[in-house]
């Protein structure tokens, strides 16, 4: 059997360039319009933050004179670019073969050999891997149908869950908690401060550093569970 292709085209990839990059211009374009516009709406939020926007805009209105629109569209055309940039880089795309599964996201590919995998699922929109022992392989989030996903791994042999093996194993972390040593609570802790601040960037770094101490997560409406797996070097 072939190698089968899962995720964004190269096509689609450019179409999602070109509507961001075609949005950010028609907002900059309007931007002097629509930020006067939302000024005046007294029960909205932020309206210290809205008014020194438009002071920035009338500087600029002021600067350029006629060709602030077109210089505030240039710059929605490349906040659009930057954004799609951003969005394309974190797409995943999957190959699939009876030897081995490489997953793609930007310039970086993981290789994960059929030979290591123990189970798939899709939990919360993320793909995961596990090993023989419970350890996540690979952990991201999916952005192709979880239906022709499934289908596929079947078809090539691959072992396929409809939720996670272990799910029963997890337990919610508490400081309280004396079965986890105290490096590990600081580390959950900072975790959990990141999540509250929206940096999933550090959230995820310090999951992967979990992980290769042993703890596994999963995050559920708002709180962090844990289970343990038993490391090469402890057996």
């Amino acid at each position: 059997m072939k190698s089968v292709l899962l995720g964004p085209t190269k096509s689609t990839k450019f179409m999602i360039t070109i509507v961001l990059i075609g949005l950010g211009i028609i907002l900059g374009y309007f931007a002097i319009a629509i930020v006067e516009w939302i000024i005046n709406i007294d029960f909205l939020p932020f309206q210290d933050e809205l008014q020194f926007i438009h002071k920035i805009i009338e500087k600029l209105n002021d600067l350029f004179a006629s060709r602030a629109a077109l210089f505030l569209a240039l710059i929605g055309g490349i906040i659009g670019l930057i954004v799609a940039m951003r969005i394309n880089k974190r797409l995943l795309v999957i190959s699939v073969t009876k030897d081995y599964i490489d997953f793609k996201k930007g310039a970086n590919i993981s290789q994960i050999l059929a030979s290591n995998v123990n189970g798939i699922f899709v939990e919360e929109d993320e793909l995961v891997v596990l090993d023989e022992k419970g350890n996540e392989l690979f952990r991201n989030p999916l952005y192709t149908s979880n239906n022709l996903l499934k289908s596929t791994l079947l078809d090539y042999g691959y072992p396929w869950f409809d939720k996670d093996p272990y799910l029963f194993e997890y337990q919610e972390w508490l400081l309280s908690d004396t079965n986890l040593p105290s490096y590990i609570h600081t580390l959950l802790k900072v975790r959990r401060h990141a999540l509250e601040l929206g940096n999933d960037e550090e959230a995820d770094m310090i999951r992967e550093e979990l992980k290769h101490l042993g703890i596994i997560l999963r995050d559920k409406d708002e709180k962090q569970y844990w289970r343990g797996v038993i490391k090469e070097e402890d057996q």
